[in-house]
């Protein structure tokens, strides 16, 4: 009951109110006390005063993982978009690099292989991406973001203080503050009309899920990570990203053959959908996604970019609705 308390108030960014309950709940560990004290110590900050239009940056992975030009404490880098995340994420040599103080904060399960890996976290002194700045931005750093995939990732919460359009279609990001009514109306005008809304769900601080299909599995609970970057050749040579992942149990209790499961990808044998909206021919990556859940929510799945990127995608954090626009 603790932890799930200690979760509300990180939903609500009350950071003194959850480390009060770190701190007096003895199943809770000390790292994460450690953690809370740093962040209450030196607070999130966010500025944003205009509608800002973020075009997306160069980079090999921007088809499959889109990047954005950004500062990390004054120093001039590109970070890549993943709504799986929280704030930001990189390696230990990347963080040293930017003088990112770190402490050790315990082992954290991946999405994918649910596997339990070793974690750093600091706190970088500013973030920015175009005209908005962000100040005591919470980092973790991973063991896994080395070599090639030595990358910064920004997450969810670095979105959740505004009205957030990723318009895919026009290669650009698109932010107005959640305080400010004229530009939301503004920002709103951007938008390709009559959208599609799809309520989200969000649990802690950032994870988001809403309800989905998987060919003829309906009323599923989707985790909606941008960020699963699995290419494989089709049977043509041509690159194809997953749009989705899940575990063989589930694949299996949804009666696909072993010898679809065992190839590790296939093409889903029918559509994809999120909400009302539905695409055929995607590819599976089979995985661990769906044997966990978010506060007691089953999870049947992990829905990612590859669906996500046919859409001009807008995020109320608000409303909780998704809008997907049609290019």
């Amino acid at each position: 009951l603790s932890a799930a308390i200690l979760e509300a108030w990180l939903f609500l960014g009350k950071v003194d109110e959850a480390l009060a309950i770190a701190r007096n709940t003895p199943s809770i560990g000390r790292h994460i006390v450690t953690l809370l004290e740093r962040h209450a110590a030196k607070p999130f900050r966010v500025a944003l005063n205009e509608l800002a239009t973020i075009p997306f940056a160069e980079h090999p992975l921007t088809e499959y993982f889109p990047a954005f030009a950004c500062s990390v404490n004054g120093e001039e880098t590109t970070a890549h978009v993943d709504t799986g995340g929280a704030f930001l994420y990189m390696g230990p040599e990347r963080a040293k690099a930017l003088g990112i103080e770190t402490i050790e904060a315990g082992k954290d399960r991946f999405h994918l292989d649910l596997k339990s890996r070793p974690i750093s976290a600091g706190i970088a002194d500013t973030f920015s991406l175009g005209p908005a700045t962000f100040e005591n931005v919470p980092v973790i750093v991973l063991p896994t973001l080395v070599g090639d995939g030595d990358y910064i990732i920004y997450g969810t919460r670095i979105l959740n203080p505004f009205l957030a359009t990723l318009d895919y279609p026009k290669d650009r990001l698109i932010l107005s503050p959640r305080n400010d009514e004229a530009l939301k109306v503004q920002h709103r005008a951007m938008l390709p009309p009559n959208g599609v809304e799809v309520p989200f769900y969000l649990w802690g601080d950032h994870f988001m899920f809403a309800r989905g299909r998987f060919a003829d599995q309906h009323d599923l609970n989707f985790f909606v990570d941008s960020g699963l970057v699995v290419i494989h050749p089709d049977a043509a040579g041509k690159p194809r990203q997953a749009a989705f992942t899940t575990s063989k149990r589930i694949l299996k209790n949804w009666n696909i053959p072993q010898s679809e499961i065992r190839k590790g990808h296939f093409q889903i044998p029918g559509p994809l959908a999120l909400g009302s909206l539905s695409q055929p021919d995607h590819i599976i990556q089979v995985g661990a996604a769906g044997d966990n859940n978010f506060g007691g929510v089953r999870i049947d799945g992990l829905i990612s970019h590859a669906f996500l990127k046919n859409y001009v995608w807008t995020i109320d954090f608000d409303t909780y609705t998704y809008t997907f626009g049609m290019p």
